[in-house]
């Protein structure tokens, strides 16, 4: 059993946490590691049966889009382990996707002995929007992003023949499903940014009004007490914005300033009246 570190002496004191030695949190890593080999293989057993018709989901926005411009919908394969090797690619990517729950449940059970009560009751929140905002970005590149871009690539190519590897379209298809997985967990990573002190740009509404990605561009601004260059700039179509760190510096500069020239506008005026 482990053994908890220093008591709390009060209410003010933080909440004691368990110690653990070194091989107790090898231990517990090897565990944890070895609950979730099991569960991604029990989800890789389960989708092999499936591999055909997964691979089939998968293929369906190049198929529709070689009808839709007349040509062969077939994928061609270039080496003969490629279909058995692709099949067993998908099979293990579809098992830990299907398992994914668990396998964060077990490193959330890794890392909560180390986090506070009030640390603890984020887990919940982060585990279902991290799955939800996932397979919600997955699920746009599957249903908008991969067909526009097919339809604009194969379109533009028509007067040619095209001959598509299985392994090429499989990893194009990877690539943007799961790199749109990816850009939709950016919400929690900002989140957790901010809550670490990391983030701390306040945005207000009305600078919000007409928000564009390209209107992000680098501060060229210099203060010159500080050699901080690199400030982020959010530029609106009629009035510009400027970043809240280097927006606090300008001010505090430009007070010191108005702060320096009252005081020696009342020495002159003291001056002034002495003579």
């Amino acid at each position: 059993m482990p053994e908890f570190a220093t008591a709390s002496g009060g209410e003010g004191q933080p909440e004691s946490l368990p110690a653990m030695g070194f091989l107790d949190h090898l231990e517990e890593l090897r565990k944890r590691i070895v609950y979730s080999i099991i569960a991604v293989a029990v989800g890789f057993g389960v989708c092999w049966g499936y591999h055909e018709k997964i691979y089939a989901v998968m293929q369906k926005p190049i198929m529709d889009v070689l009808r839709a411009n007349g040509l062969s919908d077939k994928l061609v394969f270039l080496n003969p382990t490629e279909p058995f090797n692709l099949y067993l690619k998908i099979a293990a990517l579809a098992g830990l996707f299907l398992t994914s729950p668990f396998v964060l449940y077990q490193v959330w059970m890794f890392i909560s002995p180390g986090l506070y009560r009030d640390e603890k009751r984020y887990v919940v929140p982060f585990m279902v929007s991290t799955i939800a905002l996932f397979t919600s970005g997955g699920y746009f590149g599957y249903r908008i992003v991969y067909p526009r871009a097919l339809e604009f690539l194969i379109t533009f190519g028509r007067q040619f023949t095209p001959m598509i590897t299985i392994g090429e379209y499989t990893s194009l298809f990877l690539s943007i499903v799961l790199g749109m997985g990816l850009i939709f967990e950016m919400p929690i990573l900002i989140f957790f940014s901010r809550a670490d002190g990391h983030c701390e740009r306040r945005f207000h509404v009305e600078e919000l009004s007409l928000f564009h990605p390209c209107d992000f561009r680098h501060c060229s601004h210099r203060h010159p007490d500080s050699g901080y260059r690199e400030h982020v700039r959010l530029r609106r179509a009629h009035d510009r914005a400027v970043c809240c760190q280097h927006r606090d510096r300008v001010v505090s500069a430009s007070q010191a300033e108005a702060g320096a020239a009252s005081e020696e506008g009342a020495i002159e005026v003291g001056q002034r009246g002495r003579q």
